[in-house]
């Protein structure tokens, strides 16, 4: 029962985080909306700087789906599950290890093909997103 209820918390919090994960960068962009809602006013920091957070986050992510799915595969409970939505998940989980990769890799200022990186970044993040969906779908009772 401890093991189930660790999967749940788990993997319910990730995609909470994920979910945060995905929405800090466009809140951290300086436009106009973002003057009119955020009463703090305009933040000095480098644009970089200020996605401190949005990198914990993603690394939060990624090593809590990894224990999310470990901790099952080591009961032995992954039998009784969807096998598709563990494909998914697995799919998943493997993207999120290249996201951390492509992150660090963006987190130096003067990458050569940076706007392709953001791109392959900003795609993975919907492939991702996509899967989770489809893992919880299957997967998520």
């Amino acid at each position: 029962m401890n093991t189930f209820f660790f999967t749940s918390v788990s993997g319910w919090f990730a995609s909470i985080l994920i979910c945060a994960a995905i929405v800090i960068p466009y809140m951290m962009r300086r436009n106009r909306l973002n003057s009119v809602l955020l009463t703090r006013g305009e933040s000095t920091a480098p644009f970089l700087t200020r996605l401190r957070s949005h990198y914990w986050i993603g690394y939060l992510v990624t090593g809590l789906s990894f224990a999310h799915a470990w901790a099952p595969m080591r009961a032995g409970y992954m039998k009784r599950s969807d096998i598709q939505g563990l494909w998914f998940a697995t799919v998943a989980l493997l993207l999120l290890f290249l996201q951390v990769f492509v992150g660090l890799t963006l987190r130096e200022p003067q990458v050569p093909n940076r706007r392709s990186l953001r791109s392959l970044h900003f795609w993975g993040m919907a492939a991702i997103v996509t899967l989770v969906g489809a893992h919880i779908l299957r997967n998520g009772r």
